[in-house]
Order: structure tokens, then sequence, then C-alpha cells
């Protein structure tokens, strides 16, 4: 009888955490994700990965050439101030060293990453070469108008025109408590609707 108490315990406890861990999943994808009052840097440098599962862009039903695309993703921020990026599917590979990328700060966005001749994949394939319309995560967007509000400050660009500007944004924000880059997105998105979009970078090393 006791074996038997104790092995109910056990059950109840797993089932308790295979709940939560789905909890926790639920939360990172319906919570959005918070801006660092500050980040060094320093802190950024190192390699952050992204993968893609068959993933489908959100806004594929209007942007005309969307596919799904699976792969890895890594982007490798280097402390003189450039950057790897690496792509590798079963169907395309991708490698490129040695362009630049800054940290910036602005008074109504919160803190973001230049990354200069990164390519997007996050639309597909066909338009990782563009042309796209890029934008803010709706949560960032809508913390800019309130800021903007409040302290008149406007940005000094928030849409990027891929790849024609030249860069693109990746914003590091703390999603659960844990320090990610987020990736633009392909439009200014449901003001109801504050979640991540995208496959998000996490830090692997």
């Amino acid at each position: 009888m006791r074996f038997l108490r104790v092995f109910i315990a056990l059950v109840a406890a797993w089932m308790g955490l295979t709940l939560l861990a789905g909890c926790l999943d639920d939360l990172r994808y319906h919570m959005a994700c918070q801006v660092p009052k500050t980040i060094e840097a320093s802190r950024l440098i190192g390699t952050w990965r992204a993968e893609y599962d068959n993933y489908i862009n959100p806004d594929a039903d209007f942007v005309l050439g969307t596919e799904r695309i699976s792969g890895i993703e890594e982007v490798i921020l280097q402390p003189d101030g450039t950057y790897t990026q690496r792509f590798q599917s079963p169907q395309y590979s991708y490698e490129r060293s040695g362009n630049r990328w800054e940290l910036i700060n602005h008074p109504s966005e919160g803190q973001k990453l230049v990354m200069y001749d990164l390519v997007y994949f996050a639309q597909g394939l066909k338009l990782s070469q563009g042309p796209l319309e890029l934008f803010p995560q709706r949560a960032d967007f809508s913390r800019y108008q309130r800021l903007r509000f409040e302290t008149g400050i406007e940005a000094e660009k928030l849409m990027v025109n891929y790849p024609a500007d030249g860069f693109v944004y990746l914003y590091p924000r703390y999603c659960l408590g844990k320090l990610q880059l987020l990736q633009m997105t392909s439009s200014w998105g449901d003001p109801d609707a504050l979640a991540p979009v995208n496959p998000m970078f996490s830090r692997v090393k």
C-alpha cells in the first residue's frame, strides 16, 4: 500500500510538471516580451540560434511569395563589431562573415541591434532576397506609440525596406525572463496580439 501511494504521488508530480511546462510554453507565446532598461553590447557577444520547423510567417496571406521554411539559422556576434550568419536546411545553406552589427538605444524604442546586410529568412527562401517591408513586432510598436506620445521623440526609422536599406533590426528582449533576440515581421500586427512572432534567436553559447 505504501509503495502504491508513493507511485501515485510520483505520477501526480510528473503530470504537474508536464502541465507547468505546457503552461510556460503557452505563456511564452501569449505574452509580450519585456524591454530591458539597459543592456551592454558585451552581453550580446556569442552565438544565437533560431529554428524553423515547417514554419510559415503569420502574415503569409498578405505577402505574395511567402513559403514555409525549415532549417537552423545562427548569428554569431563578435566583440569587434562583426558577425557571422549561417543558415542550414536540406534545401539550402548559407554562410557569410564580416558584416557589421551595432547596438543602439532610442528614447521611444528602447535598444535594438542594427544588423548590416543580414539575410531575412522568416518569410521563406524565395523572399530571403526581398523585396519586403519589415516592421517591429506589435508589442514594440505599441510601446513606441505610447512613449512617442509621452516624450514627443519620434523614431529615426521604424520600418525597414529590405534589402534596399542594407540592414535589419533585431530586438534584445526578455521573454519569460530569458534574453532573446526578436526578429522583425512583415506587418504592424494585431493590436490585441502582443505575443512574439517569428522564431526567436536564443543564445546557445
